[in-house]
């Protein structure tokens, strides 16, 4: 028994592991990287949030390379943007696709993806993430030594590092997209004199999502920094209180030993004394 797709557009995933290995293009477009709107999410520390973007426009797809890498290979060539046919291969870092047009037939065997689903996941070198993240509790972190609080904090900040590196990536792909948009829009303008109402509203209403999406990744990569701001303040602060904890037992320490050396004064006072009266 077979089900067929109602999508005319997809993406077929040949290399790279994934429950969905058919993605559909809905609404005439695709978005591919690493965040989380992104229709077909990458996995991968090296994947930029915004990557490539399929455009159907006027029945022909165009696929358009966003980041400058990884770079983005049309049936083996690399691109910047591209028409696309069926049965052409793409291929972004480790993962492969093949691009299909019309309706393809498909077993109830084949699960397909009808909406943004969980990062797709590869064979790529992800570093990760070796933290037990209960461990970010103030009491366990105090029973950590200092050199164990030491490989934390860097471990946070190499992750820093990364989140700001891919953060501003993902930012200057989206302004270059949206630049582009805007250069295409502007042709547009024109070689039309007059736009009809229908279409003023619907280009407003394409700038409206777009601002939108710019504002959830904001607000994203905001509550990630905040996370990342209180944990530091965490170690911080164990990291002070077992200081505080090794000159306590140093101290210690040094009026036990002077403790212990009055007393082997006392003794050895003591007996000079019995010699003497022998």
């Amino acid at each position: 028994m077979v089900v067929e797709s109602s999508h005319q557009y997809s993406l077929e995933i040949i290399k790279g592991k994934t429950n969905f290995p058919i993605r559909p293009v809905q609404d005439n477009r695709l978005t591919i990287g690493a965040g989380s709107c992104c229709g077909l999410q990458l996995a991968g520390s090296n994947m930029p949030i915004l990557h490539t973007v399929i455009q159907i426009e006027q029945g022909k797809a165009l696929i358009e390379a966003i980041a400058p890498q990884p770079k983005l290979l049309l049936n083996g060539i690399p691109i910047q943007t591209s028409p696309l046919s069926d049965d052409d291969s793409i291929s972004i870092g480790p993962i492969e696709f093949v691009f299909r047009v019309a309706r393809p037939q498909l077993s109830m065997s084949t699960p397909i993806a009808r909406l943004s689903g969980s990062p797709l996941e590869t064979s790529a070198h992800i570093t990760p993430d070796k933290r037990d993240h209960s461990m970010t509790n103030e009491t366990t972190l105090k029973n950590l030594s200092a050199s164990e609080l030491v490989d934390l904090m860097e471990q946070d900040f190499q992750l820093i590092q990364q989140y700001e590196n891919r953060r501003n990536q993902g930012a200057a792909a989206l302004l270059s997209h949206v630049h582009q948009m805007k250069e295409k829009q502007e042709e547009q303008l024109q070689d039309q004199e007059v736009l009809s109402e229908q279409e003023q509203l619907e280009l407003l209403a394409d700038l409206e999502a777009m601002m939108e999406e710019l504002t959830q990744f904001s607000e994203e990569l905001q509550q990630r920094a905040d996370q990342l701001t209180n944990r530091e303040k965490q170690y911080e602060s164990a990291a002070a209180s077992l200081l505080e904890t090794q000159e306590k037992l140093a101290s210690q320490l040094d009026r036990t030993l002077d403790h212990v050396g009055s007393i082997e004064k006392d003794h050895n006072d003591d007996g000079e004394s019995k010699r003497a009266i022998a």
